[in-house]
């Protein structure tokens, strides 16, 4: 049985390269809902993460027709989770200026990318496997320069980058997960309906998978 943790990564979450607005609405609300604070966004010139007038619109449900078409792009819940300080999108112009901040401090982060792929990691219910993904091999002792098996110190943080509708991650982005000591992982199937899953559909497996072992760390 492993040591628990001190403290537990915090999960974030890696928009780039998804095509349709819809994905990237639903992805915000999954992220919210699996309690991600910060959220990166590589690209995506098209849509409309602005924000406007925060405390004027309560509920999100009110304000004028031009105020929601001004914010369309950002659903209610997200919009009103950053007008009250508990979420924030961080944009960048290019992926490795995204990458770049998500590795250094405050956010400390290994990347975890989605994607089937040859030496994927599969997702499953063993606590050794989901150890290796979420909290890698080594990467906390090499930051303090000593050895600590029993991973006392505390843990990067986990950033999860799905990949493209059609083309799933791209060569840079899987070179990004290895190169941050991150993984990629696979989520198991057992039917034969698809061999891929809606960009959305996989992210939420993994971070519901993410927050029920990161609870179970600190039991």
């Amino acid at each position: 049985m492993s040591t628990p943790l001190s403290t537990s990564p915090e999960l974030l979450l890696i928009i780039h390269n998804i095509s349709k607005r819809a994905n990237v609405k639903s992805l915000l609300r999954a992220a919210l809902a699996f309690g991600v604070k910060t959220v990166f966004v590589a690209g995506s010139p098209k849509f409309n993460f602005d924000v406007h007038n925060c405390g004027e619109d309560e509920g999100g449900g009110g304000g004028t027709d031009g105020e929601a078409k001004r914010r369309k792009d950002l659903p209610a819940p997200v919009h009103d989770a950053i007008c009250g300080g508990t979420f924030k999108i961080v944009r960048f112009r290019k992926l490795r200026e995204c990458v770049e901040a998500a590795v250094q401090p405050p956010y400390r982060a290994r990347i975890i990318g989605i994607e089937i792929a040859e030496g994927s990691l599969s997702l499953d219910d063993d606590q050794n496997r989901l150890a290796e993904i979420f909290l890698g091999e080594g990467t906390r002792d090499e930051e303090v320069g000593v050895s600590n098996p029993n991973h006392l110190h505390p843990p990067r943080n986990v950033a999860l980058m799905p990949g493209n509708e059609g083309t799933g991650l791209s060569e840079a982005q899987m070179e990004y997960c290895s190169g941050t000591k991150g993984a990629i992982v696979t989520i198991p199937q057992y039917g034969g309906g698809t061999a891929s899953l809606n960009v959305n559909v996989a992210a939420c497996v993994v971070m519901q998978r993410f927050v029920q072992w990161a609870d179970g760390q600190g039991a």
